[in-house]
């Protein structure tokens, strides 16, 4: 991905964006969501400042609704990589620090859980209840 797209990625129009994923819809898989949340660690190690945290956790955020709401490429992977990017997004976030991305992150989770292909509705549900993030 070149300099230019990683811009676009973190501030641009979601149409920008969505130009950008549908290009890159190959690499959208649960490769991409295992490896996730090592290049979230990665980032916070290189930069690690209190502003830097929250920037990248801000990107990682809005790249889960972006991902999550990407109409093309394989629905189940784009919501696997959804549901990891906002589970990290909450290991980072706490409800203390940061209580109004906090809430509108377990608004997406649960939403995310909502709409998750892998397993059964019921159960992800249910998971989303009885979590105590």
């Amino acid at each position: 991905m070149q300099a230019e797209e990683k811009l676009v990625l973190e501030n641009g129009t979601e149409e920008e964006i969505n130009t950008i994923l549908f290009q890159h819809q190959h690499l959208l898989d649960l490769q991409f969501a295992n490896y996730l949340p090592s290049w979230v660690n990665h980032l916070l190690s290189q930069f690690n400042t209190p502003e830097d945290k929250g920037y990248i956790t801000a990107v990682a955020g809005n790249m889960a609704t972006h991902i999550q709401e990407f109409s093309h490429g394989n629905r189940a992977y784009n919501m696997e990589i959804a549901f990891v990017a906002y589970n990290k997004v909450l290991n980072l976030c706490s409800r203390q620090d940061n209580p109004l991305k906090w809430a509108q992150t377990q608004i997406n989770l649960g939403n995310a859980y909502c709409q998750r292909i892998k397993g059964k509705r019921g159960n992800n549900r249910l998971k989303f209840r009885t979590s105590d993030n």
